[in-house]
């Protein structure tokens, strides 16, 4: 007897022990009764999240480890992939939560580039402008990501300090959340063929059709208006900033250095699609710095930039007789150098056509 209960007092130790290195360890979801964003896995195959967010092994979706603070683009590109769309009332309240998060420009919603670590508030307010809502059930249920939200007086209150989750702590999060339930539709009405009545024709009255004015003159149609498009010529599915110019987006470097780093490539990709389109169009790859050091250095840096992004397009098949680099260094800065965020926007590469 004796020697069944130090057997069971064994089983009972161990069993503790493994539930509590589960705990440290895993991670638990929280799903409320409710509808949830869930991502497919044929959205991770066709590519509408970035590939150090999800991918695709044995049929399986398989979510990064790695904390990571994404820009606006990327994030909207993720939630996306979810199936989810910011709307458009809700910008407003987006640009009150976070200024750099998104911007309308000529009618279009144009998003931030700038890596960003949200507070749970901020981030709560950014993601129910996508359409969902974070329900009583899940601030009291959900454990991780921890420090999100807790209860207080029959209350949500989001945490304030800013945090970069791993993308499988953000799926986890989203689970937390509920999509807007579907309106029913009402029964329709039994139809009553009504009496016919033939009415009297009468001559029908022709409206006179008044063109839309445009806006103002956008020879390449890129969005930006030709007396502010410093490059008016450039290719159809092209991205461009504020000033016309055919940029790649969301790629920005990291300070004093001149490597791609892989969560590029898609869209990298996206403009060796467009050259491939356009075989006849030339481009001259510009690089860029900040302001800090001297022309003498940052030049050779620029210059560097514009050869990564030149070697990577050769390597996708890009004759090179196509392509050209040069560098700008800090001469042409395409934000203010005066912050930190301005700073990090210049470090860049610009493509201008040469047709």
């Amino acid at each position: 007897m004796k020697k069944w209960l130090k057997v069971l007092g064994y089983v009972m130790i161990s069993t503790m022990l493994l539930v509590g290195f589960a705990s440290q360890n895993g991670l638990a979801m929280f799903k409320p009764d409710c509808s949830v964003p869930e991502l497919t896995a044929d959205a991770v195959k066709a590519g509408k999240v970035t590939a150090n967010y999800a991918r695709v092994k044995n049929g399986k979706i398989v979510f990064g480890k790695s904390p990571t603070a994404y820009s606006p683009n990327t994030l909207n590109r993720i939630l996306n992939g979810y199936g989810l769309a910011l709307l458009s009332e809700a910008v407003p309240q987006v640009q009150k939560a976070s200024k750099s998060f998104v911007r309308i420009r000529n009618g279009k919603a144009v998003f931030g580039t700038k890596a960003t670590a949200y507070s749970p508030d901020v981030l709560n307010t950014i993601l129910e402008g996508y359409g969902i809502t974070f329900p009583l059930e899940s601030a009291k249920g959900m454990t991780d990501p921890p420090s999100y939200a807790k209860v207080e007086g029959g209350k949500i209150i989001f945490g304030t300090k800013a945090t970069a989750y791993s993308p499988e702590e953000f799926n986890m999060l989203l689970s937390a959340y509920c999509l807007p339930e579907e309106e029913e539709v009402p029964p329709e009405p039994v139809e009553v063929e009504p009496e016919v009545i033939t009415p009297k024709e009468e001559p029908p009255v022709v409206e006179e059709v008044k063109p839309i004015p445009t806006p103002c003159p956008d020879a390449d149609n890129d969005g930006v208006c030709d007396q502010d498009d410093d490059c008016p010529d450039t290719p159809k599915a092209a991205f461009v900033n504020e000033r016309g110019c055919w940029v790649i987006e969301n790629l920005l470097f990291d300070y004093d250095k001149s490597e791609i780093r892989p969560q590029y490539y898609p869209d990298l990709d996206n403009v060796v699609k467009v050259l491939k389109e356009n075989p006849y169009l030339n481009i001259e790859i510009q690089g860029h710095t900040c302001n800090i050091g001297s022309k003498r250095y940052n030049k050779p840096l620029s210059e560097r930039r514009a050869k990564a992004v030149y070697n990577y397009f050769v390597q996708r098949g890009i004759d090179s007789g196509r392509l050209s680099t040069i560098g700008y260094w800090f001469s042409i800065p395409a934000a203010s150098n005066d912050t930190e965020e301005g700073r990090a926007q210049n470090r860049r590469v610009e493509l201008h056509p040469i047709r």
